[in-house]
């Protein structure tokens, strides 16, 4: 159907830890996570992403190649300089980002799906790798801290039986679609065809029985059994009145039989095909119905219009080169800024360089602003708690966590404070960007909040500006930037701004 250009769709097909494409990624992850491990290494380039040959392996060890992609391979092999240096750079992808943003940059950069596009049943192959990208993000925060820990999660997905595989095939009406006759069951099609490709399985006696009558609870019965050969095994050991059980097992695996026969056969909206092997001494898939097919019309294939295979295109390596330019030039292109992210604090910055203030961090700013929005907010109880935690979450020593306890004692003394307390409206740490000609700029103010009808900005500072009159007039225009912004966003007088000092 793929071959011919007909849309279809798989259901229930238990494929996906049986994807070879997955199979070569997994290589390609093991050889990339550890570089002292030259099995995983020579596994990946016998694969499908190098494809070095045993001979080109050992001609490489003899001529006194060591398998890591760290070193250099001797000269005269040019096929490992290249896999080296793509594995280099594969690794320096996982020490860069974190484990889920490496592997899918590894899998875009290995061309592996248009790769398995190109193959057979491509939809589904590519559909795979899409569907192992989107599990491999299905982490807890703490099981994604390596790479190590996904590869490990990427091979114990491709050990479960149970996935079931995914097609880019884009839902259309149209399409048809393949499922076994679980997966049949509600549905219905004004076209159905019973497939008949390997035939009835050879019928098995029950291993168990599952006593589905007695009370609520479903109660199990089994027999143990050992290998005896790869095709034959023997009972070792069975459970009391086995044979009673076994055949009561049958009557319901009969049952279950005919109930998936009456599934099949009230699928179809319109026309109902079997498909037929008279000749063949296998079992029949549907021999429950040959009888009732004596009757009923043959599908005339005649009268049924075939659909052409696709045609395939051929390309020159000059015309694949040449497109190739094109969409280098069309990602150039792309990648040119199209924007400029600033803030307030960089607009207004002269070309001085103003050193930052000795003792006094990042982190003890930051805390030193929650200190007074909680304050502000009416949550001043337990603050000096509050301020050991944070100094604590931070990393910051005793000398630290008394310097911001001042703080906070200081500010609930002070006159700002009391005049906060007394707005019925006032905003912290607030966010805000505005549209210029430039481009957009983003800023934060530290407090602002309405006294009568007008609007106060307030800027905190831990350090002492008034001693360093070049940061002072640097804070003003910063100030100043945030009244002019603020008023163009608000349409608002602003009565009063004011820089407040904090140590």
């Amino acid at each position: 159907m793929e071959n011919r250009g007909i849309f279809y769709e798989i259901s229930g097909g238990l494929t996906f830890n049986e994807s070879s494409e997955l199979a070569e990624i997994l290589k390609l992850f093991k050889a990339v996570e550890d570089d002292r491990d030259p099995v995983a290494l020579i596994a990946a380039l016998r694969g499908l992403f190098f494809g070095i040959s045993d001979k080109a392996l050992y001609n490489f060890k003899k001529a006194g190649g060591v398998f890591s992609y760290f070193r250099e391979p001797p000269a005269g092999f040019p096929e490992f300089e290249d896999a080296f240096k793509r594995l280099k750079s594969f690794r320096e992808i996982i020490e860069k980002h974190s484990a889920c943003t490496a592997a899918e940059i590894i899998i875009e950069r290995s061309a592996i799906i248009p790769f398995a596009l190109s193959e057979e049943e491509g939809l589904t192959r590519a559909g795979n790798i899409f569907k192992a990208k989107e599990l491999l993000k299905d982490f807890k925060i703490n099981e994604a801290e390596t790479f190590y820990e996904l590869v490990k999660k990427f091979e114990k997905l491709l050990k479960d039986k149970e996935i079931e595989s995914m097609s880019l095939s884009v839902n259309n009406k149209n399409a048809v679609r393949i499922m076994n006759l679980h997966k049949a069951k509600g549905l219905e099609a004004p076209v159905v065809i019973l497939a008949d490709p390997l035939g009835e399985t050879k019928e098995r006696e029950p291993l168990f029985h599952i006593n589905r009558t007695e009370g609520s609870k479903s109660k199990g019965y089994f027999s143990i059994t050992r290998n005896t050969s790869d095709f034959t095994s023997e009972m070792i050991a069975l459970p009391p009145r086995w044979d009673d059980k076994k055949e009561e097992e049958k009557r319901y695996l009969d049952a279950e039989s005919r109930r998936l026969d009456y599934v099949a056969v009230t699928r179809a909206k319109n026309i109902l095909i079997v498909s037929t092997y008279e000749d063949s001494k296998r079992p029949k898939a549907w021999s429950i119905l040959y009888d009732f097919l004596k009757t009923a019309p043959k599908l005339n294939n005649e009268s049924l219009q075939c659909i052409n295979e696709r045609e395939k295109v051929y390309i020159e390596d000059s015309e694949y080169k040449n497109e190739m330019e094109k969409i280098n030039r069309n990602i150039e292109n792309l990648n040119e800024p199209s924007y400029e992210r600033t803030s307030v604090t960089s607009e207004v910055k002269d070309t001085l360089v103003i050193a930052k203030p000795a003792g006094q961090g990042a982190k003890f700013g930051s805390i030193a602003h929650k200190v007074v929005e909680h304050i502000c907010k009416g949550s001043e109880g337990g603050i000096n708690f509050k301020i050991k935690k944070w100094a604590e979450a931070e990393g910051l020593d005793g000398k630290a966590v008394e310097a911001l306890k001042g703080i906070a004692d200081s500010f609930m003394k002070s006159i700002l404070f009391e005049r906060v307390k007394k707005s019925d409206e006032k905003y912290f740490e607030l966010t805000f960007a505005n549209k210029t000609e430039n481009g957009i700029i983003l800023g934060v103010i530290d407090l602002v909040f309405k006294e009568g009808k007008n609007w106060v900005i307030v800027d905190y500072k831990t350090d002492d500006y008034e001693a360093m009159p070049e940061r002072k007039k640097s804070y003003g225009k910063q100030l100043a930037a945030y009244c002019a912004y603020w008023g163009s966003l608000t349409g608002a007088k602003i009565s009063e701004t004011f820089l407040y000092r904090l140590i």
